[in-house]
C-alpha cells in the first residue's frame, strides 16, 4: 500500500507497523506549470522567474512531505541518465522575487490579473503542497486562488492548455531525458502543457534525440535542461519517493525506478 504522508505518520508511530515501512525512489518529478498560452504575465520570463524564487521547496518537503521526498532542482529526476547531483535551479529568494515582479511592471504583485492554482482533487499531499505555494506567493504580494479538479477533467484541460497555473506530476514512460525534455517541453509536443516555445531548446533536443552516443546526448540534454530551468515554464518542486507498507509475508519484491517490476518473483507466504 502506498501511503499519504498522514498515513505514514500514523504507521511510523505504531510499533506493530513501523518496521514494515519502506521508501522507494521513482522516476517522477512534481512541478508547477506556468502556462504562457492565455495568462499574459507568464509570457514575461521575469514573472516566471519571480514565481520560481518565491517558492520555498525546502519548506514544502519538510512540512508537507515530512522530509521523505527530495527537493527538485531540475526537470530530470534522480536515478535517470542525465540527472546531475550538482545541478542547481532557482533558490528561494522572496526579495528577488519582488524585484523581478517590479521590473516586469507588476509592482508588488497586486497588479497581476487574477490567477488560480489548479490541482488534482482528493490528493491530500498535492493539495497541502498547493496551499503552501499559495502562502509563499502571498508573502511576495501575489494573491492566488486554489481549485481542485477531477483527474480526467484536469488532464483534458491541461492537454488543451486551458489551465494557466497547475501542480502536476510526470512519471517516466521510459528512463531517458528525452521523455522529460523533448516530450514535455518541446515546441508543438502534445505533452507540452505550458505553451513553452524556445527554438534554441528545441534544436538541442532534436540533436540529442537523433544521436546514438549516450555521452554526447547527455551533454546536449544537460544544456537543454539548464536552459529550460532558467526560462522557468516549470518550477520543479520535488522528486517522487513512494512510502509503502509491506507485510512480512510478501516476499521476492524486485524494485526499479518505475515500480516493483517485474513481478514474477513475488510470493505471499
Amino acid at each position: 500500500v502506498t501511503l499519504e504522508k498522514a498515513d505514514y505518520e500514523k504507521d511510523r508511530d505504531d510499533p506493530a507497523l513501523k518496521d514494515q515501512i519502506h521508501t522507494y525512489a521513482r522516476a517522477a518529478t512534481y512541478y508547477i506549470g506556468l502556462n504562457q498560452t492565455h495568462y499574459a504575465p507568464f509570457k514575461n520570463a521575469k514573472v516566471r522567474q519571480a514565481f520560481a524564487h518565491a517558492i520555498d521547496k525546502d519548506a514544502i518537503v519538510k512540512n508537507v512531505l515530512l522530509g521523505i521526498n527530495r527537493r527538485a532542482e531540475g526537470v530530470i529526476p534522480e536515478g535517470l541518465p542525465g540527472f546531475d547531483e550538482n545541478f542547481k535551479g532557482y533558490p528561494y529568494d522572496p526579495e528577488k522575487a519582488k524585484r523581478l515582479l517590479a521590473e516586469a511592471g507588476y509592482g508588488s504583485g497586486k497588479k497581476l490579473p487574477p490567477l488560480t492554482l489548479t490541482v488534482r482533487q482528493q490528493q491530500p499531499d498535492l493539495i497541502k503542497a498547493a496551499m503552501m505555494v499559495k502562502e509563499q506567493l502571498a508573502a511576495v504580494g501575489v494573491e492566488i486562488g486554489l481549485k481542485e479538479m477531477e483527474w480526467g477533467a484536469f488532464l483534458q484541460a491541461t492537454d488543451n492548455k486551458e489551465i494557466d497555473f497547475f501542480h502536476m506530476r510526470w512519471m517516466a514512460d521510459y528512463p531517458d531525458p528525452q521523455n522529460f525534455l523533448s516530450l514535455l517541453l518541446g515546441s508543438g509536443s502534445p505533452e507540452n502543457r505550458t505553451g513553452y516555445a524556445n527554438p534554441a531548446f528545441d534544436a538541442l533536443c532534436r540533436e540529442a534525440d537523433a544521436l546514438g552516443d549516450l555521452t554526447k546526448r547527455l551533454a546536449l540534454y544537460a544544456k537543454a535542461e539548464r536552459m529550460v530551468v532558467d526560462d522557468a515554464p516549470w518550477i520543479p518542486l520535488y522528486y517522487q519517493r513512494d512510502v509503502e507498507l509491506i507485510k512480512p509475508h510478501v516476499e521476492g519484491l524486485q524494485d526499479c525506478l518505475q515500480g516493483h517490476l517485474p513481478r514474477h518473483t513475488v510470493s505471499v507466504e
